[in-house]
């Protein structure tokens, strides 16, 4: 419940003010080593950090080539202290696809709005934005934990 909890938290404010605030990361990737150490010992600690390890390998060489903020990478390493490597892995996976789905189908969005103003105003083409945009990244990782949760219940294997 608090991993959905801190991913609901997450995409609100991701969503609201285009961050995800430390004080929401930090405290959930405590509160998920806590509670694994308290339920399993230190093998489940030990899972937790290394699922926190995977995911700072994966994210934070995105975060230096300016594909993801450092919210997002904090969020995963949130994340990462309450699942398993494998799933974590799965997740990070599933979300580059829904943020890649979602991202295209903004851009296609947002080039056939250019592209009728442009007809509008009768230039032949669109004026290009050098403007760098952030696409909020939260959401996609929500909705990729619901579809794997989805995904285990009717036990679809498509992973």
């Amino acid at each position: 419940m608090a991993l959905w909890l801190c991913l609901l938290a997450a995409t609100a404010t991701d969503l609201i003010w285009g961050k995800i605030f430390n004080w929401l990361t930090v405290g959930f990737l405590l509160l998920g080593a806590g509670s694994r150490l308290y339920a399993g010992g230190s093998t489940e600690l030990t899972q937790a950090f290394l699922s926190i390890l995977i995911a700072l390998v994966i994210f934070f060489p995105l975060y230096r080539l300016q594909v993801f903020q450092a919210g997002d990478v904090k969020l995963f390493m949130a994340v990462g202290a309450w699942v398993s490597p494998t799933v974590l892995i799965e997740l990070a996976g599933t979300s580059f696809l829904v943020g890649a789905m979602v991202g295209g189908l903004g851009l296609v969005e947002s080039r056939l709005h250019g592209v009728l103003l442009a007809g509008q105003s009768g230039q032949t083409t669109p004026t290009p934005k050098n403007k760098r945009h952030h696409m909020p990244f939260a959401p996609a990782v929500l909705s990729a934990y619901m579809l794997m949760k989805i995904a285990s219940h009717y036990h679809w294997g498509w992973l």
